[in-house]
């Protein structure tokens, strides 16, 4: 397999789908244990995910809620141990009423209803035949056959707020969490073999 010598950001892709990956998938479990026969089938192919375009700088935040295991062994030092994960995806998209994307995102705010995303660390052409997976866009430097990245599952839209600088367009700031959902969030090493973390 090849691999990229850099990543811009402007490679990356983050993709959405109306509806919620539980009201999607029909392998819940399979899924869930991302080892199933339908999975590349079900994530990648048998859903329409929806490239998001008019957006501008996207943040994915990983992090970990923590407990302090500190004791008086601990030799002074303070000892973390982490317990729950956190994922957001924030970002900024351009504040166009009439555009679908724009519509699904604010929607999705006003209603408080989920909505599947898919935040990947570059564009992937999504396949036709049933049970294949995604190929990698060829980079710039004619990088094909790469690794692609990234974070999935069901999110809620937590804010959407309206920007109005002077001299700059009219943009919404947009977070997300991940919502209740029988499919949590899942780290794909590699959306084009679809394998995860085991």
């Amino acid at each position: 397999m090849s691999s990229r010598p850099y990543v811009l950001g402007i490679d990356c892709a983050l993709y959405y789908m109306p509806t919620l990956l539980r009201s999607s998938l029909s392998t819940i479990a399979g899924f869930q244990a991302a080892k199933s026969a339908d999975f590349a089938s079900d994530v990648f192919t048998n859903l329409q995910w929806i490239e998001l375009e008019p957006i501008k700088d996207v943040t994915l935040n990983l992090s970990g809620a923590t407990w302090d295991a500190t004791t008086r062994a601990s030799n002074r030092w303070r000892q973390m141990v982490q317990t729950l994960s956190e994922g957001t995806i924030e970002f900024q998209i351009l504040w166009l009423p009439d555009d679908l994307a724009f519509a699904e995102m604010l929607s999705a705010y006003e209603s408080g209803c989920g909505i599947a995303m898919l935040a990947l660390d570059a564009s992937v052409v999504w396949p036709e035949a049933a049970g294949t997976c995604p190929t990698a866009v060829e980079t710039r430097c004619g990088t094909t056959g790469y690794k692609v990245s990234g974070l999935f599952g069901d999110f809620s839209v937590t804010n959407f707020s309206r920007s109005e600088a002077l001299e700059e367009g009219v943009v919404a700031d947009v977070s997300m969490s991940p919502t209740k959902s029988t499919v949590y969030p899942v780290w794909i090493d590699d959306i084009t073999t679809a394998t995860s973390p085991t």
